[in-house]
């Protein structure tokens, strides 16, 4: 693997970030939701926060697993 970062994956991070934000702001707003479609709607905005920690996980492996000591970490 190379060092170099995704631009495709940070997109998708960026589009993670955005839904995470819409998430929040979903329990500010006080909607109330009444179909089947609506609440899976909402269960996709609001159980994103899985979906970054996962891309952030993969970049994090992608750029830095050549060069990460585990002896220093510690």
């Amino acid at each position: 693997m190379s060092n170099e970062r995704i631009i495709s994956i940070d997109y998708f991070r960026a589009i993670a970030i955005i839904l995470i934000v819409a998430g929040h702001s979903y329990g500010l707003s006080y909607l109330h939701f009444n179909s089947n479609i609506e609440y899976a709607i909402m269960n996709l905005i609001t159980g994103n926060t899985a979906l970054f920690v996962f891309i952030s996980g993969f970049m994090l492996h992608h750029i830095f697993y050549n060069r990460y000591n585990f002896k220093n970490f510690s």
